[in-house]
């Protein structure tokens, strides 16, 4: 079992939300989950994308159109979202 290791980062991770909470307010936390929207977008894509190679047997090759449509795509949803409360001021969570 590797709970022995689990707590060590988790008291981390709660520790350091704990001071950006208490040092930015409700901008910290926007901040946060707009970093953490980015990172799960990028993880579930990257999965997908792993996947649709491995069933078409297709070598893994990222085109330049193919990472600007995924990633626009992200950053338009991105803007009728978070992006907006933020450039209206509207902390209210």
């Amino acid at each position: 079992s590797n709970s022995p290791q689990r707590p060590p980062p988790a008291i981390l991770m709660l520790l350091l939300t704990y001071i950006l909470v208490s040092k930015t307010g409700a901008t910290g936390i926007i901040g946060l989950v707009l970093l953490l929207q980015v990172g799960m977008y990028n993880e579930t894509t990257s999965i997908i994308e792993d996947y649709h190679y491995s069933i078409n047997a297709e070598p893994r090759v990222s085109k330049l159109g193919e990472v600007v449509e995924k990633w626009w795509w992200f950053l338009t949803v991105l803007s009728g979202t978070s992006v907006k409360n933020i450039l209206l001021g509207d902390t209210i969570l």
